[in-house]
C-alpha cells in the first residue's frame, strides 16, 4: 500500500519539486491554497500532509486550525515548509499541532529523511491501535465468557447439590433415587465438559498442549462415538448414522482420546443446533489424510459469521450463548488438536439449511485391514476379548479411602492388589515379592513416589511403575515419565479411564461392567465410610488453619481433593483444589494468606453440609 502526501503550498515551483522527489515512494497530492487544501484532505484523506506557512487569503497557521477542529482531519500530521526560520514560528506552529519543520530552500535528504520519519511513527501508531482494538475485543469477549462461565457452572452445581442434599436427608423417595441420581452424574458430567474446556484453552495459551500418537483400533474409536450420539440424540427427533465414502484402515497412529475430544465435540454441536432432522459422520480417506464430515440439518451459521467460529470465547451471538449455553472454547480448542494432529477443521453453513464441519488429519495406518461399515461396539469389542488373567498389583497410597476404592476396582477385574500407605512400605514389599505392576501416589509421608522409585532402581527392582497424581499440567508429566514412571493417572480419577490404563501394562478381563463396581455393596460401604470421616476433616481444617500449620492444612487439602472427587462429592473436591493451589503459591513462605483461611471456612462449612 503506498501512503498519501497532501502538499499545500502557493508556488507553483515547490509543488512541482515536492511532487518530483516523492511520487515515485508516495502517491502524491497538491493544492495552491489553504481552503482548498482543507477540502482535498477531508476528500483524500492523506497519511500526511506537507503545508506552507506563507499563502495568500488563508496562512498555514489558519488552515492547520481548521484541519485540526474537524473529525475527519484532525488526526492527520502536519509538516510546516517554510522560510521563516525562526523560533517564534516554530514554536507557534508546534502548539498549533505540527508535528516538524521542512525549512526551504529544500534538501531533498532531509525532506526524505523528515518525512520517512514521520511515516514509521504512523505505522507503529495504526500498529498499536490495532492492537489495542484486538486487545479490547478479547478483553470484552473474555469478559462474557466470565459471566457465561459463572452461570454455566452454578447451574450444574445446583442441581449436584441440590439433589445430593435432598439425598442425604432422606428427602428424596427410593423409587425417585435413580433419577437423582441420574441427573447428579449427568450434571457432574457437564461440570466435567465445562472444567476441561478451561483447562485445555490454558494448556494452548501456555503451549503445553500435547498429543499422544499411538496405535489404537479406529472402527472401536466410531462404535464408541456413535453410542454417545444417540445418547445425545435420544430425546430429539434427530437421526444419526455414520456413513464411508471408502474403506477405512481399522488401525492408526494417532492420539485417541483427542481424535474422539474433537469429534464428540462437534457432534455435541450439531445435535444442540438440530430441533430435527439428521446428524451424520462421513468418513473417508483423501491422500495422506483421513476426512471426517460432520453434517447435521439445523439452523445453520450466517456467512459473515464463519470467519470467526474458532476464534477464543466466540459464539454466534448472545442468544444462542443464552439458549444452548457452552464456553465458546470448544472449536478454538478443536481446531487447535486437528492442527497437532496435522490438519484441520474447516466449516461450510447456510442458515436454515444446516451446517457440515470437516475434521481431516494426517493419515498413518497400523496394518492392512480396513473396514467400511460398523458393527454394533459390543460386537467390535468382542473381537478382543482375553481369558481374564490374574496379576499382581502393589498400590501405594497415603489416603485410606482413596487406598480402598482403588483396590476394589481393581480387585473386581480379578487383580490380586496388595496396598501399602508410604514410599518406605512400598520398597519393602517390592524387594521382598513380585508384582506384574505397581501404581505410586506421588506425594506420601516418609518417602514419596519419586524417592521410593528411584530406590526400587537402584535395589534392582524393574517393574513398571504408574504415577498417582493431581499434578496433570504437562511439564509435571513429563518429570514423572522422563524420571522413570511408565505412565501417570490423574487423580481425581475416572473409574473407567482408571481401569483403561491399567489393562495398558497387564491383562484384565474386559467384559468387566464398572456399572456393577459402583452400584455394588463393597462401593456404598466405602462412600458411607468417607463420608462419616468428614466431620473429622473439618475439625482437622479448623485446627490446621487456626494454628497457622501449613504443611497439615496442605495435605488436608491435598487428601480432599483427589478423595473427594473419586467418591462423587466434587463441590469438595472443587473447594479443596481452591485451597490447595492457593496454599502451593504461598509454600516458599509457608504462610497461609487470608484468602486460604476463607477458603477454609467455606470448606469447613460444605463438609459439614454433605455429613
Amino acid at each position: 500500500m503506498r501512503f498519501k502526501v497532501l502538499v499545500i503550498d502557493d508556488e507553483t515551483a515547490n509543488i512541482k519539486m515536492l511532487s518530483s522527489l516523492l511520487k515515485e515512494t508516495y502517491k502524491v497530492y497538491a493544492s495552491k491554497s489553504g481552503k482548498q487544501g482543507v477540502e482535498l484532505a477531508k476528500l483524500n484523506q492523506p497519511d500526511i500532509i506537507l503545508l506552507d506557512i506563507v499563502m495568500p487569503e488563508q496562512d498555514g497557521f489558519q488552515t492547520i486550525q481548521q484541519l485540526k477542529q474537524d473529525p475527519l482531519t484532525e488526526h492527520i500530521p502536519v509538516i510546516f515548509i517554510t522560510g521563516l526560520n525562526t523560533q517564534e514560528n516554530e514554536e507557534q506552529g508546534l502548539s498549533l499541532g505540527a508535528c516538524d519543520y521542512i525549512y526551504k530552500p529544500f534538501y531533498p535528504p532531509v525532506v526524505l529523511a523528515r518525512i520517512t520519519t514521520q511515516i514509521k511513527i504512523i505505522k507503529q501508531n495504526r500498529k498499536l491501535v490495532a492492537l489495542s482494538e484486538k486487545l479490547r475485543a478479547a478483553s470484552d469477549a473474555k469478559g462474557a465468557f466470565l459471566a457465561n462461565m459463572s452461570h454455566e457452572i452454578r447451574t450444574p452445581l445446583t442441581t449436584i447439590m441440590g439433589y445430593s442434599q435432598g439425598m442425604i436427608a432422606g428427602d428424596i423417595k427410593a423409587k425417585e433415587q435413580p433419577i437423582a441420581l441420574s441427573t447428579i452424574y449427568t450434571s457432574a458430567k457437564h461440570l466435567l465438559s465445562l472444567i476441561n474446556d478451561i483447562l485445555d484453552f490454558s494448556k494452548i495459551e501456555a503451549g503445553q498442549l500435547d498429543v499422544e500418537c499411538i496405535h489404537f483400533d479406529l472402527s472401536n474409536l466410531l462404535a464408541e462415538l456413535q453410542a454417545m450420539a444417540k445418547e445425545l440424540t435420544k430425546d430429539k427427533p434427530v437421526e444419526f448414522s455414520v456413513q464411508f465414502n471408502n474403506a477405512l484402515p481399522r488401525f492408526i497412529y494417532s492420539d485417541p482420546t483427542r481424535l474422539k475430544q474433537i469429534l464428540l465435540n462437534l457432534l455435541s454441536n450439531a445435535v444442540k443446533f438440530t430441533q430435527q432432522g439428521q446428524v451424520s459422520i462421513i468418513c473417508s480417506v483423501n491422500g495422506d489424510f483421513l476426512n471426517f464430515d460432520v453434517k447435521d440439518t439445523g439452523i445453520g451459521i450466517a456467512q459473515d459469521k464463519l470467519a470467526g467460529l474458532f476464534q477464543d470465547f466466540y459464539q454466534v451471538d448472545k442468544s444462542t450463548t443464552r439458549r444452548f449455553g457452552g464456553t465458546g472454547l470448544g472449536l478454538s480448542i478443536s481446531k487447535s488438536l486437528a492442527n497437532k494432529l496435522g490438519g484441520d477443521i474447516t466449516v461450510s453453513s447456510e442458515v436454515g439449511v444446516g451446517s457440515q464441519f470437516t475434521l481431516s488429519c494426517l493419515l498413518k495406518a497400523g496394518s492392512d485391514e480396513c473396514f467400511n461399515h460398523l458393527a454394533s461396539l459390543d460386537v467390535i469389542r468382542s473381537d478382543h476379548v482375553l481369558s481374564p488373567i490374574k496379576g499382581r498389583v502393589l498400590l501405594a497410597e497415603d489416603h485410606e479411602q482413596n487406598r480402598q476404592l482403588f483396590k476394589l476396582l481393581m480387585e473386581n477385574v480379578g487383580l490380586e492388589v496388595e496396598t501399602v500407605a508410604d514410599g518406605e512400605q512400598a520398597v519393602e514389599l517390592a524387594m521382598t515379592d513380585d508384582f506384574d505392576l505397581i501404581l505410586m501416589d506421588i506425594h506420601m509421608p516418609k518417602m514419596d513416589g519419586m524417592e521410593a522409585l528411584n530406590l526400587m532402581r537402584q535395589s534392582g527392582i524393574d517393574t513398571q511403575v504408574i504415577a498417582l497424581t493431581a499434578n496433570v499440567m504437562a511439564h509435571d508429566i513429563k518429570k514423572y515419565l522422563a524420571f522413570g514412571f511408565i505412565d501417570h493417572c490423574a487423580k481425581p480419577i475416572d473409574k473407567y479411564d482408571f481401569i483403561e490404563k491399567v489393562r495398558k501394562y497387564i491383562e484384565v478381563d474386559t467384559d468387566l461392567d464398572l456399572s456393577q463396581v459402583e452400584s455394588s455393596q463393597k462401593m456404598k460401604e466405602l462412600t458411607a465410610e468417607f463420608i462419616d470421616l468428614l466431620p473429622r476433616y473439618a475439625t482437622d481444617l479448623k485446627v490446621a488453619a487456626n494454628n497457622h500449620q501449613f504443611e497439615l492444612l496442605y495435605k488436608l487439602a491435598h487428601q480432599l481433593h483427589g478423595s473427594a472427587a473419586s467418591y462423587g462429592f466434587d463441590d469438595v473436591s472443587s473447594l479443596a483444589a481452591d485451597l490447595e493451589q492457593g496454599l502451593k503459591k504461598q509454600a516458599c513462605n509457608n504462610q497461609i494468606a487470608p484468602e486460604q483461611l476463607l477458603i477454609c471456612q467455606q470448606l469447613e462449612s460444605l463438609l459439614l453440609d454433605v455429613h
